[in-house]
This record gives structure tokens, C-alpha cells and sequence, in this order.
């Protein structure tokens, strides 16, 4: 009889203790976006040519199983799936792909629909091809969580072939540089944000999924009418963006609070060494479910909070007061979990509470009342897996 109560406690984690102190309130005024003009010129004559589907025709397609595995060492997980893995085709393994962000319908719609119950995960391709594939983004059908399934969507920059004819390509950055690393996203309404590490928050729009032919490996406008995309068959194109006047702030990760009004996206910076990193908040317009602008469309940060801790791969506000931090934690051979909540004298450290490699964060709420859940994703080949903790455990 005392084994039966004193065998589950030793699943929970216990959190150490650190100093608060390196939480400063910065300046907001300081931490600026501007709003680019909806790209209709390159957009608009892409989507003329190419067939238009919803992501419920997505879903409808999807080619791929989700196995129901859970993270092995991880306290208080209350839903998980991993990645397809055989002989010919590895998401779980790859080298070549590496999940980073996570959003879904629950972000996207009060409901927690958007044609269906929906998750999203972004991969970067850094070590890929050069980066020139830059980043995809997998559609998980959650309608029967019991058999989920997916398919992914290439994100692709919108342009026009030597030729003139509209056209696109994998979003790599420069010459000089990887493609984009898509460290974070946010499902807000039809639009989908991404961030760009220095560049600022690239934007997407799911009522513009293109439907590309999958029979080639070639990208943009091939001839006699095709479009390829490495081999996918659906592409995003980005629709607009939202740039920094300046280089210096890092957009590493991004998640939604959509808890308090206004709802509001939190983007935050990724360091192994530095112990000042930021986290900037700004506010969205529901009825457009854009950044909330000034006239002249600049977006101007709520909040702005400085913390100590290093190596953090997702943060995220719940409730307007609780922050939530993933932590790649050194010397150890899993991950971390850090609470604060405003006005604490001190942050909580669940050292070894997450698979190693977190990224990440997105909040859920099953219902009024119901469970409440904290998605996250590791990112490290065969250790791949999708899942939510409880957040009352921590």
C-alpha cells in the first residue's frame, strides 16, 4: 500500500530556485516593426495560374502517419505523436530537416478549429542543399487524435522567371547566408507568421495554398506550364513582411497569448552565451489579424522584458502574468523548462523536464475547464518528438 502513493510522485519534477533579478523592463518605444504593403504584384498572378486549395483539401490529402509515441523521461505529458520513419522515407531521423516552431487551429480560432483540429510544424534546412530549400511547414490533421496524419507545404518567395512569368523560390536569405531557419510561427486567423532571425517576421496566408506538380525536383517555373517545389506538392507564398530599422534584436522563436486581450505575439532572442536576451510582445488587430500599426504602419512593441538565462529555444505568456521558457540545457541530456511570473522573487527550473532539444511553445486549452496544455517539439534526429505537458504541473 505505500508503493501504490509513493510510486507516481516520482514522475514529478521538482523545480530549483534562481534569482529573479535579471528580469528588467526595457524601454517598448524602442523595439519597432514596419508593415510591408500586401505583395499583390507577385502574389496575385502566381495564384492566378496555379490551383487554389484550403487546408482542409490538405489535410484531405495528407501522406503520412503521425505514430502515437511519447517522449521518453518527460513528466506530465498529456499528448504526443512523433514522425514517419521507414526505410524510404525518415522525418524521425533525417539530417537533411530539423522541426523548429508550433502553432495551430487553437491559435488560429477561438474555437480551436480552422477547418479542422490542426497543428503545424516548421522545419529549417540549414544543413541541407546549402539552405537553399529554406523552410517547410507540416500540416498535422488532428480531427482523430487517435490516427493523426500529415503532409508538409513549402514556404516559397513569390517572383517572376527571367522570362516575366510568375514564378517563386525556397526562401534562402542571401548568398552568404542559410536559408530561413523558421525558428518560430503564430496561426493567427488566415495568416501564418514566421520569423526571420535577423531580419524580422515574414507573413503567410493559409487562404493561399498553391498546389504545385510533385512529379520533379525543380523549383519555381520549369516550362511547358509546370511549377515544381523540390518535389512538394503544396507551396505558401509569402504574402508581406515586418522589418527592424535596424539589425540587432534576433527573431528566434514566437508563440501567441491569446489569453488576455489583446491577443498578443511574444518573439524572443536565442544565445549560448548571453545573459541580457530579450523577449518583445506586440499586440495584434483581431479584425485584421495583422500587428496592431500606428498610421504610417509601424508596430510598436507593449513589452519589452530582459531575463538571465541562456540557450532558451521558445518562451510564451500565459494569462498575462506566467512565462514559460525551453531551455537547451548543457551538460545534460535532456531539456529544460523555466517559469516566471511577474513580480516573483525568483524563477522556477525544471532541469531535465523536457526531451533534449526543445523548441518552441504553443498553449492550448481544451475547452472551459478544460485541460490545459503546453506544446512543444525536440528537434534532434531520432529523439523527434511532438508533445504537450500539463501546464498546472509546473
Amino acid at each position: 500500500m505505500y508503493l501504490t502513493y509513493i510510486l507516481p510522485l516520482l514522475s514529478f519534477v521538482l523545480p530549483d530556485l534562481a534569482s529573479a533579478a535579471g528580469w528588467k523592463n526595457l524601454d517598448p518605444s524602442k523595439y519597432t516593426l514596419r508593415e510591408s504593403a500586401y505583395y499583390k504584384d507577385r502574389v496575385d498572378p502566381l495564384a492566378a495560374v496555379l490551383p487554389n486549395r484550403n487546408v482542409s483539401s490538405l489535410l484531405a490529402d495528407a501522406n503520412h502517419a503521425n505514430p502515437l509515441k511519447s517522449p521518453p523521461g518527460v513528466a506530465h505529458v498529456v499528448d504526443s505523436f512523433s514522425w514517419a520513419s521507414s526505410s524510404d522515407f525518415d522525418d524521425f531521423g533525417t539530417t537533411k530537416w530539423y522541426p523548429q516552431g508550433i502553432t495551430g487551429s487553437h491559435d488560429a480560432e477561438a474555437s480551436g478549429l480552422y477547418d479542422s483540429s490542426v497543428l503545424l510544424v516548421s522545419w529549417h534546412s540549414d544543413k541541407y542543399d546549402d539552405g537553399k530549400r529554406g523552410a517547410r511547414v507540416s500540416f498535422v490533421d488532428r480531427s482523430d487524435p487517435s490516427k493523426p496524419k500529415y503532409r508538409h507545404a513549402l514556404l516559397v518567395y513569390p517572383n517572376t522567371d527571367a522570362n516575366g512569368k510568375p514564378s517563386f523560390r525556397g526562401i534562402k536569405l542571401a548568398s552568404d547566408e542559410k536559408g530561413l531557419h523558421a525558428g518560430g510561427m503564430v496561426w493567427y486567423g488566415d495568416l501564418l507568421y514566421v520569423v526571420d532571425t535577423l531580419k524580422g517576421v515574414r507573413v503567410f496566408d493559409m487562404r493561399c495554398i498553391l498546389e504545385v506538380d510533385d512529379s520533379g525536383d525543380g523549383i519555381g517555373y520549369v516550362g511547358d506550364g509546370k511549377y515544381q517545389a523540390y518535389g512538394y506538392k503544396y507551396i505558401l507564398p509569402q504574402v508581406r513582411s515586418y522589418t527592424p530599422p535596424e539589425e540587432g534584436f534576433r527573431f528566434s522563436f514566437m508563440s501567441l497569448d491569446r489569453t488576455v486581450e489583446p491577443h498578443s505575439i511574444l518573439i524572443g532572442e536565442w544565445s549560448p552565451t548571453r545573459t541580457d536576451c530579450r523577449l518583445a510582445r506586440y499586440d495584434l488587430d483581431p479584425s485584421t489579424h495583422l500587428l496592431a500599426t500606428s498610421s504610417s504602419k509601424i508596430a510598436t512593441a507593449s513589452e519589452v522584458l530582459q531575463h538571465p538565462h541562456t540557450d532558451i529555444q521558445g518562451a510564451i505568456r500565459i494569462d498575462g502574468k506566467k512565462y514559460f521558457l525551453t531551455q537547451s540545457t548543457k551538460n545534460l541530456d535532456a531539456g529544460s523548462l523555466i517559469t516566471w511570473t511577474k513580480g516573483a522573487d525568483n524563477d522556477r527550473v525544471y532541469k531535465g523536464a523536457l526531451m533534449k532539444g526543445p523548441e518552441d511553445l504553443s498553449y492550448r486549452r481544451d475547452g472551459d475547464g478544460g485541460k490545459k496544455e503546453l506544446w512543444t517539439l525536440s528537434e534532434h534526429p531520432g529523439r523527434r518528438y511532438v508533445y504537450a505537458v500539463d501546464v498546472d504541473a509546473f
